[in-house]
């Protein structure tokens, strides 16, 4: 299958069929050949960065020199080389010799809902629009959700296309509005940059738990309702009706419990800033007043340094860094003088026009650039104790289950499980497979500075980072938790 009427770009041919493979697993082989363009103008021969959410993907080189790219690793691969990329690990593939061809094999194991047919249908659209580089973007996304694949990124090439992608997804659940009963039964609150997306992702795995029914090709927006944050409008974060687009639809349940024979199903939505934000708990409360909260935390200076980068990567231009020394010296009132922590006086009354709003009130028009953008909102979502006593006072103590980043990711299997047991699924019917990390920071070798970690722990995360100590060691007084 040539992707190119010339004949002149990438070539697939099947070597194993899915349908004769008792695993349903399938390989192809794959020839990239010399000076091909690929969906990076800077990786030649590449498709867009992605996820197989269940397949686990083996690469052997036959001849050539391929370039993979790993999460934060790479290398490269010559003839007789291979590779094992773990379901749930971000990845690319390239030609890394540009001047001759790489020709290399392909395995998925299991094969997925589409099998060999994704390589087929990738040949197909490249055919008809004469290269893959050129392939309208919204049928590059529909071809990956439907091999239940997920984009890591957002190339350019697909950002005349988020909006409209975006609007399609939501018009679609509102149109089957009448065929989504549900509310979740459980939130992962947060908080950001904890480890919210790989949790969700090994829940997801449960045969009784779906996350949200999010967009196509988007990691975040695939998990993440964001629908208290004003997703569906400022005015609209109260209504139950709307909430109920964002969930799975009655076969989904039916199918979990009819088909499969799981006792009870569950939805969840996993967004990372409903923990920060101060008035999203009374609104959870009052349409899913029994749920379950699940809440992760971490080194609260770290987090802030993650959301950094992570919004440095995305392109935001941020007016502060962590990156910098600190400017060493007080004021008259006894902080700091660095400009990064000399904050307006707004800083302080945005925070608390965000405490004082109510369920049915619509959100602040500025919120989304003031909550996203500025370091003042940061720091203050870092004070986890502060940030969840208005969730301990709707739900109750014995409705939250804190999670431990450290302790998820030296025991996985063991913080699934824990959190299963907590929301009520059943945990014989769990099988725990290891996944690689979610939404992993690339940091690209930029670090907080240590005076600027030092300062914070000090002086803006002691006592919230010392009382959250305490609460994941039931409620015994411990010294702080970090750093």
């Amino acid at each position: 299958m040539e992707d190119s009427k010339a004949g002149n770009g990438t070539r697939y041919r099947v070597l194993t069929r899915a349908a004769d493979t008792p695993d349903g697993s399938y390989s192809v082989e794959v020839l990239c050949r010399a000076a091909v363009a690929g969906f990076s103008s800077e990786l030649p021969c590449s498709l867009p960065g992605h996820v197989h959410r269940s397949q686990d993907e083996r690469v052997a080189v036959a001849a050539g020199r391929l370039g993979w790219i790993k999460g934060q690793e790479r290398g490269l691969l010559q003839a007789g080389d291979t590779l094992l990329v773990e379901r749930g690990a971000p990845h690319i593939l390239f030609n890394a010799d540009n001047s001759s061809d790489v020709l290399y094999s392909i395995s998925h194991s299991p094969g997925g809902p589409l099998a060999e047919a994704f390589f087929e249908g990738l040949a197909g659209l490249g055919w008809d629009y004469a290269s893959l580089d050129r392939i309208h973007p919204l049928q590059v996304l529909v071809l990956y959700d439907a091999a239940d694949t997920l984009m890591t990124d957002l190339p350019s090439f697909l950002q005349p296309a988020f909006e409209g992608a975006h609007c399609m997804t939501v018009l679609g659940r509102l149109l089957s509005l009448p065929l989504r009963p549900h509310l979740p039964a459980f939130y992962i609150l947060g908080f950001p940059k904890c480890g919210t997306t790989s949790l969700a992702s090994y829940l997801r795995a449960h045969p009784g738990i779906s996350g949200i029914s999010g967009m196509p090709g988007h990691e975040a927006f695939g998990k993440e309702s964001h629908f208290f944050g004003g997703m569906l409008g400022r005015g609209a974060a109260s209504s139950a009706t709307l909430y109920r687009s964002f969930f799975p639809t009655v076969m989904t349940r039916w199918w979990a419990e009819v088909v499969r024979g799981v006792p009870r199903w569950l939805c969840f939505d996993a967004c990372p800033i409903y923990a920060c934000l101060p008035y999203v708990a009374a609104c959870a409360k009052a349409l899913t007043p029994n749920a379950k909260l699940v809440v992760m935390v971490r080194d609260p200076a770290a987090g802030v340094f993650s959301a950094e980068t992570m919004l440095r990567n995305m392109g935001v231009d941020l007016p502060w860094s962590l990156t910098t020394p600190l400017a060493h010296g007080t004021d008259a009132a006894g902080h700091s003088s660095d400009p990064r922590f000399q904050f307006p006086a707004d800083a302080d009354e945005f925070w608390q026009r965000l405490q004082r709003l109510g369920p049915d009130e619509p959100l602040p028009e500025d919120m989304p650039q003031r909550f996203y953008t500025h370091l003042h909102s940061y720091l203050m979502a870092g004070r986890f104790a502060d940030r969840l006593q208005p969730w301990l006072d709707a739900f109750g103590p014995d409705n939250l289950l804190l999670v431990d980043y450290k302790q998820f990711v030296a025991q996985p299997e063991a913080t699934v499980r824990q959190v299963l047991t907590f929301v009520g699924a059943d945990t014989s019917r769990y099988r725990f497979k290891q996944q690689a990390a979610r939404m992993v920071g690339q940091y690209k070798g930029a670090r907080m500075h240590p005076e600027v970690a030092g300062w914070l722990h000090a002086n803006w995360f002691a006592d919230s980072n010392a009382a959250i100590a305490c609460m994941l060691a039931g409620g015994k007084p411990q010294p702080e938790a970090w750093p």
